[in-house]
């Protein structure tokens, strides 16, 4: 199994998930699993938009990827994007209505913006 790297001082675009932790694999080449991966190190790095353009990436491979629809949305909300957040956690909760922490999350982003009329409560 390959060793991860250490990631701060990676330079890391578009391309440049899917082989953040696995040298020697082209972005090609990442399974969904493994882009999510480097999307999840990076957004724990706090760089949010290299971890969404990682999840767009995933979402491509499989576009019925709950997880990936939840965790992109979660990196949109903590970019201060809400609107796109409340989308992609209902697509989430379209693909899988029992999804807890997709639920969950769209209550919170819902409850915390309120008398925001831009996000509306139109959702499934």
């Amino acid at each position: 199994m390959p060793s991860a790297l250490p990631l701060q001082p990676l330079s890391v675009g578009v391309r440049g998930c899917g082989h953040l932790c696995f040298p020697g694999r082209s972005f090609a080449d990442a399974t969904v699993g493994q882009t999510r991966h480097d999307a999840r190190a990076l957004r724990e790095l706090d760089r949010n938009e290299e971890a969404i353009q990682c999840y767009n990436h995933a979402i491509e491979l499989a576009p019925g990827d709950a997880r990936a629809q939840h965790d992109r949305a979660f990196s949109l909300y903590e970019s201060g994007r809400f609107a796109a957040a409340l989308e992609g956690y209902n697509r989430a909760i379209g693909i899988n209505p029992q999804y807890p922490i997709a639920r969950w999350n769209r209550a919170v982003l819902l409850i915390d913006n309120e008398g925001d009329f831009e996000i509306s409560y139109d959702y499934p």
